[in-house]
């Protein structure tokens, strides 16, 4: 029982149950009416719910009593309850007007427009006079796409409520969303006539600041709305004036009147905080940093006992990188307000963020369990669902980090902060596809956040969409112009492009004090491009007595002295990394490169192996080494290798397609099969893995169905590829649609490399679909052609003393040869 209700009011409610076993359902309904009634009254709306719906057990049809709960969930805000009991208020008494007119502006708020509408239609029936139903009529039309109907409405009510502020500002708003300035503008200044108040005046100084040739008359609206503002509206007033005259180009005025406004206001009110962190933005804009510092600062004893300014000032100073102090200002807010779950969370996610950074467990653990103690009482909380995603990053948990994350966006669907975090998780995991669509909701919903838009630049790269990354890179260079880093990514996309001279520019902007070696070996690169070779060279060797152990570095010297003769220095700096970094994977790998220049081959695979002994998941070191075992002719360390990656990386497709690709080499038709579903499993824009299987299931007679399917993603997959282009036909030909394949398999003749070695299998196979087709002329051409380039091979590797082997295709070519043209 609320404490707000008189004692003789609570004594009867508690004797009320008792009386009512005695009485009639009509003497319970009048009892239950009256107490609702007095709950309603008092305040206390739960207790009036629970008479109501007492009421409506009794009697469903009783319409005063859907009314009166209709009204009583609308001040609880449950609008979903206060709509269902107006749509019954009104299917009860069709005379309600008011339950109409309330339910027609709810349906407006949920978008059923129609309802609105007829609500607005029945209304007017029952009362042509009423003012309120030709607004909403004429609103509900607008949504309804029929805006030329509802001027008439708009104009209705005026003329029945000539000086009805709320028609005249509904009328100018809709003339104005209607482009027609000319018949808006009047009744805004008829608006100020009849209200002369604070709402009056913006909403005119509002409508004039769109014209710029209005400036005068806009300023003067904004100064005449502070004049007129209420205690409650006066720092509004002044927000929007400030703001006017720094969008006019007279930031000194709108500082200037917001340092008078502070100095003034004694208020210690939410408003006065308004102004603080206005004038601090505009201060900031200016690039005056100390001066918004002081304002945040200064902000905290404002308003005191209240936590949130020092909440703001933590949040602006961890923007500024000082988490300690944010933690300070966290600590501050918290003894304000120990049970503010926001400011109790935000003492976590720096205690965590800290922790983190510095190794510190003790710290970690401390914001952990406060996360844990919030969670365990709001277990949906999103502000809890985000710290304990970030965590989870923390704890190396990148999968429980993502799951955590998505259950706050959940609650949250707009939250940049969140999408942003996010992003770096899935980023953890592999999935850049996902973190690239995360961050990308991060930066619509919160432009400004620079590092979700530099985060973005990177995956766009990294995914090889290079125009994005250059868009978004610029503009976040826009604001951080001295990140080396993000630089660098910007002009090795527009090198991608073909833009080296823009990247040049890129990179020349950076100033000699800002270089770093990173910027230094991407100069090298556009040089060595260029076919610069000393210069070059030099860059390198710059960049190398910054980062002497920089593996890039090192790679990029051996390939230059390589040409130049000088490969023993190259080894003088690459054995000097390897002793002073003995377990980097990749200075490993450099050394194993160097071992293969100087065909020391027991060297290069004891480096190569040990790069991947020391990164497990290092891809590159393992490519190389089994390149190197299948180079050598050892297939089983080859395959060997390459399930030793797969052991560390089970869902990498490239691994699968790999091993599909020596299984096929080793004759393994049915593991090569596999591998191949296998990786297309786990990677459906894997064209080359698609195009492989769908030409063993051709050649094996297996599913043609599916070989045919499989070949068509992989020519759509791989468009310029002559491999693609003879699989599809090639599976064409197997389907028994031999003129199809003839297009394709010409196609693959014309794209394959001359002297490819897989051209004359493509040409036997031409030749096939051509008898297929009944073009025998053009069949005997093709094998005619095919074995007389495979002769000039063999003719000159017998001329070096070689002895050639004919490929396998070559003798059913011969014996097809031999049918289509009979000797004589």
């Amino acid at each position: 029982m609320p404490c707000c209700l008189p004692r003789s009011f609570a004594l009867a409610a508690c004797v009320v149950p008792l009386l009512l076993a005695c009485q009639s359902d009509e003497e319970k309904i009048a009892a239950y009416l009256e107490n609702g009634a007095a709950y309603a009254e008092a305040g206390a709306l739960n207790e009036a719910v629970i008479e109501y719906r007492n009421v409506l057990q009794l009697d469903p049809n009783l319409g005063d009593a859907h009314y009166a709960l209709a009204k009583i969930y609308l001040g609880l805000k449950q609008g979903n309850e206060a709509y269902w009991e107006f749509s019954e208020s009104v299917r009860l008494d069709s005379s309600n007007v008011d339950a109409r007119l309330t339910l027609g502006g709810l349906s407006l708020v949920t978008k059923n427009f129609e309802d609105a509408l007829e609500q607005a239609d029945r209304i007017i029936e029952l009362d042509p006079s009423h003012s309120t139903a030709y607004v909403l009529r004429a609103q509900a039309l607008e949504q309804l796409d029929r805006a030329g109907e509802s001027e008439a409405d708009y104009l209705k009510a005026i003329e029945l409520e000539s000086d009805e502020g709320s028609y005249l500002l509904a009328t100018a708003m809709y003339y104005s969303r209607q482009k027609n300035r000319a018949k808006a503008e009047p009744l805004l200044q008829k608006l100020t006539e009849v209200d002369p108040t604070f709402r009056s005046y913006t909403s005119l100084a509002r409508f004039l600041a769109e014209d710029r040739e209005r400036a005068a008359s806009a300023q003067a609206a904004f100064e005449r709305a502070s004049e007129t503002a209420e205690d409650a509206d006066k720092a509004s007033a002044t927000q929007n004036l400030a703001n006017y005259l720094y969008l006019q180009d007279r930031p000194d005025a709108a500082l200037a009147l917001l340092e008078a406004a502070i100095e003034e206001d004694e208020s210690g009110s939410k408003g006065k905080l308004d102004l603080i962190y206005l004038l601090a933005r505009l201060y900031a804009a200016q690039g005056n940093v100390e001066r918004a510092d002081e304002l945040i600062e200064s902000a905290t004893s404002a308003v005191p006992g209240d936590s949130q300014p020092h909440l703001i000032l933590s949040a602006y100073r961890g923007r500024k990188g000082d988490l300690e102090g944010a933690l300070e200002s966290a600590e501050a807010a918290l003894a304000i307000d120990p049970d503010d779950k926001n400011v109790q969370l935000r003492k976590a996610e720096l205690m965590i963020d800290l922790g983190y950074r510095s190794k510190d467990e003790t710290r970690v653990a401390a914001g952990q369990r406060i996360v844990e103690a919030v969670l365990e009482n709001e277990p949906t909380n999103p502000n809890g669902l985000f710290v304990m995603g970030k965590l989870k990053l923390a704890l190396a948990d990148a999968l429980g980090a993502i799951k955590a994350l998505r259950a706050a966006i959940d609650s949250r669907p707009n939250w940049a902060q969140a999408h942003f975090v996010l992003a770096s998780a899935l980023t953890l995991v592999g999935d850049t596809n996902g973190a690239r669509a995360s961050v990308a909701r991060a930066v619509r919903f919160e432009p400004g956040m620079l590092e979700a838009r530099r985060l973005l630049a990177q995956l766009h790269a990294s995914l090889g969409e290079h125009e994005y990354a250059v868009e978004q890179g610029r503009k976040y260079l826009t604001e951080r112009p001295r990140d080396v880093k993000a630089r660098i990514v910007v002009a090795q996309s527009l090198v991608r492009l073909g833009r080296a001279d823009e990247a040049r520019e890129v990179l020349e902007a950076v100033s000699e004090e800002d270089a770093t070696a990173d910027l230094l070996y991407a100069k090298a690169r556009l040089q060595l491009a260029r076919g610069e070779g000393e210069p070059t060279r030099k860059l390198l060797l710059r960049a190398a007595e910054m980062k002497p152990h920089h593996p890039q570095i090192l790679r990029g010297l051996l390939a230059l002295d390589r040409i130049s003769g000088r490969i023993g220095e190259s080894k003088i700096r690459i054995e000097a990394a390897v002793k002073e970094r003995p377990d980097d994977a990749e200075v490993a790998r450099v050394r194993g490169e160097l071992a293969l220049a100087e065909r020391d081959y027991v060297l290069a695979e004891q480096s190569l192996r040990r790069a991947t002994e020391l990164d497990p998941t290092n891809m590159e070191a393992y490519q190389q080494l089994a390149s190197f075992y299948q180079a050598s002719g050892q297939l089983d360390e080859t395959l060997e290798t390459f399930e030793r990656a797969l052991e560390q990386q089970p869902d990498e497709a490239r691994l699968h397609h790999s091993i599909a690709v020596l299984y096929e080499l080793a004759g393994r038709v049915d593991d090569a099969v596999v591998g191949y579903e296998r990786a297309i499993e786990l990677d459906s824009s894997h064209g080359q893995a698609k195009n492989n299987l769908a030409y063993l299931l051709a050649e094996s007679g297996r599913d043609l169905d599916r070989a045919l399917d499989l070949a068509k993603d992989a020519k759509s997959l791989l468009p310029g590829s002559g491999n693609a282009a003879d699989t599809l036909g090639w599976v064409l030909y197997k389907h028994g649609r031999a003129s199809a394949a003839v297009g394709y398999l010409n196609e693959a003749v014309a794209t394959i490399e001359p002297g490819s070695p897989n051209l004359g299998i493509v040409r036997h196979h031409l030749a096939q679909a051509y008898e297929a087709s009944d073009q025998h002329g053009r069949a005997v051409e093709t094998l005619e052609e095919a074995l007389a380039e495979l002769e000039r091979k063999m003719a000159a590797i017998r001329s070096q003393g070689g002895k050639p082997v004919a490929p396998e295709w070559s003798e059913s070519a011969r014996e097809m040869l031999r049918r289509l043209k009979p000797a004589g």
